[in-house]
C-alpha cells in the first residue's frame, strides 16, 4: 500500500477510513472517584450500589467517556471521514491489528484511502496504575503521543510502499535500518498504543528525509508479542 501526505485536497472523505490502536479508557478522575464512593458498602464495591446509587453520582455522559469507539467516531465525523472505522485495544500489539485492518480495508475496496495509526495517554493515574500492577511493572514514566499515516491504493504521491509482515515476527529483518519499538527506543516505548504508529513515522522520516531505501520497524508489545512492518521508498 502507498504512504502519502495525511491530508490533502484531493482526499475523497467518503471513502475513507479511520483505524486506530488506543489505550486503556480513562475519563474524569472526579467522576470516576464519586461513582466508587458512593458504591461501596463495608469496603467493598457492590454491584447493587452501584447501579442505584454509583451511576447517579456522576454525569449521564461520564459512560460515553470511557468508551474508545465513541471517541473514535466523533474523531472520524470532525475531520468528515465517511469510511468505516475501528478503534483497536492496545498495549502496542493492537496497533498493529489497526493497521493490519486498514490494509484489508484498501484491498477488498471498502476504501479507496483509510487514516490508521494509534494514540494513547499513559499520563492518566488510571492508565499508569493498570500499567504499573497488572501489565508491566517496569514501565518506564509514561507519556503522551499519537501518530497516523495516511495509506492508499493510488500511487500517485506516494512517499513509500508499507508491507505488513509475518505475524509474529522471529528472525533479522531485511532493511537499511531497523526501528524498534517499544523496545529499545524509550520515547516510543512509554507510549505504549502509539508507540508503533510513532516508529512508522519515524521510518517514513528516514526514507523521504534521510535518503533510506527499506527500513523496518519492529514493534513489541507488554506481553513481549513482536510484528514487523516495512516502509520501502517507492523511487529509486
Amino acid at each position: 500500500m502507498a504512504l502519502a501526505q495525511v491530508m490533502d485536497a484531493q482526499l475523497d472523505r467518503s471513502r475513507c477510513g479511520l483505524f486506530l490502536g488506543v489505550g486503556a479508557s480513562a475519563g474524569s478522575l472526579t467522576e470516576l472517584t464519586a461513582l466508587l464512593k458512593a458504591s461501596v458498602v463495608d469496603g467493598e464495591l457492590n454491584g447493587e450500589r452501584l447501579g442505584t446509587q454509583g451511576l447517579q453520582a456522576c454525569h449521564p455522559l461520564f459512560t460515553f467517556q470511557l468508551m474508545n469507539n465513541f471517541t473514535l467516531c466523533h474523531g472520524a465525523i470532525a475531520l468528515g471521514l465517511q469510511g468505516p472505522n475501528a478503534a483497536f485495544f492496545s498495549r502496542g500489539e493492537g496497533t498493529w491489528c489497526a493497521l493490519e485492518e486498514a490494509v484489508y480495508a484498501l484491498e477488498d475496496g471498502r476504501c479507496s484511502d483509510v487514516i490508521a495509526g494509534g494514540a494513547d495517554s499513559a499520563l492518566h493515574a488510571a492508565t499508569w496504575v493498570e500499567l504499573r500492577n497488572a501489565l508491566h511493572p517496569s514501565v518506564p514514566v509514561p507519556s503522551e503521543g499519537a501518530a497516523m499515516l495516511r495509506l492508499s491504493t493510488s500511487p500517485k504521491g506516494a512517499l513509500a510502499h508499507i508491507s505488513l509482515m509475518q505475524h509474529p515476527w522471529e528472525g533479522t529483518p531485511d532493511a537499511d535500518v531497523v526501528v524498534q519499538t517499544p523496545g529499545s527506543i524509550d520515547a516510543l516505548g512509554q507510549l505504549q498504543a502509539a508507540g508503533p504508529a510513532m516508529g512508522w513515522c519515524v521510518a517514513l522520516d528516514l526514507i523521504v528525509q534521510h535518503g533510506k531505501r527499506r527500513v523496518a520497524v519492529l514493534s513489541t508489545g507488554v506481553h513481549e508479542e513482536t510484528s514487523l512492518v516495512v516502509l520501502e521508498r517507492t523511487s529509486p
